[in-house]
């Protein structure tokens, strides 16, 4: 009669012991598993971060793709990009003459 006691309520204990054992189980694997709330957030996170630098990215694009369309040579005229080249890359004909001054 004590076994049988016992075997009843153990029935009556097992069984929501071991659904809120599951519950908590799937709880905590909802929240900080690999495809948790927590990953999402993450993941989330380096999108937006993803998409500004491909934003930044772009942009630049847009500005290099725009320098080289006025190296083209119907764009530019040829003294302006010769007189950039002289400014910026310090390229001079053989025989060009220099004078440096002290404007400032």
């Amino acid at each position: 009669m004590l076994i049988r006691e016992l075997k009843r309520r153990a029935n009556r204990f097992l069984a929501p012991s071991f659904g809120v054992c599951a519950i908590a189980y799937f709880s905590y694997h909802l929240i900080q598993g690999n495809r948790g709330i927590c990953a999402w957030q993450i993941l989330e996170n380096q999108l937006l971060k993803a998409q500004e630098r491909l934003s930044s990215l772009k942009h630049q694009e847009e500005n290099l793709e725009n320098r080289v369309k006025l190296l083209r040579p119907g764009s530019i005229c040829s003294d302006l990009l010769a007189e950039r080249a002289k400014d910026v890359l310090g390229y001079v004909h053989p025989h060009e003459v220099v004078v440096h001054t002290n404007n400032k």
